[in-house]
């Protein structure tokens, strides 16, 4: 079918055509594995080799750093893991083809929960940070499962808010490791 939308204040219509099969069995792709190389990640000696670390790295302000070690929170809800810590909250969501969220790296992204399902969403906010619109990604490096329990994630992120009008301000680019990982 055809549609044409009109919105106040926007002199352009919005013109589409959607074209549906029930038997078309094309799904979409889950994470990219192996991860791209050339995504970014902290500099060496940025963060400690071992425990808990939430780094970010913001291009606002020339490339301010905050480095947190202590009161870090992971939990994971199927394709969803929340990283938290004070006031700070970041949402990590896999698409929704996928039970469970898994290695890989997971492209074009907007805010969580406002995002497309079919891609992911992600959204790090809090201590005087965060965006109504943005976009990004994230990767996912390391995760332990001990009996169906989150037990560790190592991640890295980067999104950038959406000003008005519709520009990509500075990125915000995170690193975190939680938890313990066997071998």
């Amino acid at each position: 079918f055809s549609f044409e939308q009109h919105c106040e204040g926007v002199g352009a219509a919005l013109r589409g055509r959607i074209h549906w099969r029930a038997d078309d069995p094309t799904a979409p792709p889950g994470p990219v594995t192996p991860i791209p190389s050339n995504l970014w990640k902290p500099s060496a000696g940025a963060v400690p080799s071992t425990g808990d670390v939430i780094y970010l790295l913001s291009e606002q302000g020339g490339g301010a750093t905050t480095l947190y070690q202590t009161n870090i929170n992971a939990t994971a809800d199927g394709r969803r893991i929340n990283i938290s810590r004070g006031t700070s909250l970041g949402r990590f969501e896999a698409m929704n083809t996928m039970a469970e969220i898994r290695v890989g790296y997971y492209g074009g992204l907007m805010r969580y929960p406002f995002h497309n399902p079919v891609l992911g969403g992600l959204d790090w906010s809090g201590d005087g940070y965060g965006c109504n619109q943005l976009t990004g990604w994230f990767a996912i490096d390391r995760l332990n499962y001990v009996n169906g329990a989150l037990a560790g994630v190592e991640l890295r992120f980067e999104q950038r808010c959406v000003g008005f009008p519709p520009v990509q301000l500075p990125a915000l680019r995170g690193f975190v490791r939680w938890g313990q990982f066997g071998g």
